[in-house]
């Protein structure tokens, strides 16, 4: 906690010396084992996407222990291609109930920063919402997501790691859950860090998703070039979506 906390306050004391505007919203979260607010930070990119008069939103987060500022660093790229970011974190609390408490906030978590971000008019609905997850938490979440929520334009998760607690294992969405896809989900190979086993469940799955294009494989070596990637299948999606 104490890492987390030093960590926190060395990335709010260097967002003032970045390019970009940022607002804080504290969004309130309740459910019946927790109540919380969950910070989070708004970016506003400096350019608008090519071809559209508004820039989408990708809403990024690591999951419950997510850490903000690498949270950013893993995604503030999206902000020079004309994406808006706003990243949040979870709790990471260590309790007697943590297992309980985490699996709720990975389900509950982004209805309530969806809500919130469209009801407050942070963004329109209308402009396109993408969700990103990242790491284990992160990615779990947007996976269970995909198949119930269906107001983003797309998720998009990077990577899928297989969880070692009973709680990660718990919560790594079934491959199977791939043929209820409510939205796209685009996903980052990482061979380097996912059992092959682990792949080759997805990738068996993923010929029988939504007319086997809704679930896509990004091959990447570099971050850099992961956005990339990302940004090109995308763009024709929130094409179809953004009014």
């Amino acid at each position: 906690r104490n890492a987390y906390s030093c960590s926190e306050l060395a990335f709010n004391m260097a967002i003032p010396n970045l390019p970009y505007a940022m607002k804080k919203y504290l969004i309130p979260y309740k459910s019946k084992i927790m109540k919380n607010t969950i910070k989070a930070y708004f970016f506003c990119t400096n350019q608008i996407l090519h071809g559209f008069k508004s820039s989408p939103l990708i809403i990024a987060t690591s999951g419950y222990y997510g850490d903000v500022a690498e949270t950013f660093f893993l995604s503030h790229l999206v902000l020079y291609y004309g994406f808006n970011l706003l990243i949040y974190d979870g709790p990471g609390t260590v309790e007697e109930n943590d297992n309980a408490i985490r699996s709720e906030w990975e389900k509950n978590s982004l209805k309530f920063v969806l809500d919130y971000v469209i009801n407050q008019w942070v963004v329109r609905l209308n402009d396109g919402i993408i969700c990103y997850g990242i790491d284990t938490s992160g990615a779990s979440m947007m996976a269970h997501h995909a198949v119930s929520e269906a107001r983003p334009v797309a998720y998009l998760i990077n990577p899928i790691v297989h969880g070692n607690s009973s709680i990660e294992n718990a919560n790594v969405v079934k491959p199977a859950e791939l043929q209820k896809l409510k939205v796209p989900i685009l996903i980052c190979k990482n061979e380097k860090e996912t059992k092959k086993s682990i792949l080759d469940k997805w990738n068996a799955a993923m010929k029988h998703s939504i007319e086997g294009k809704d679930c896509r494989w990004i091959y990447v070596t570099s971050c850099e070039l992961l956005w990339e990637r990302y940004v090109d299948q995308l763009l024709p999606l929130l094409k179809q979506k953004v009014k």
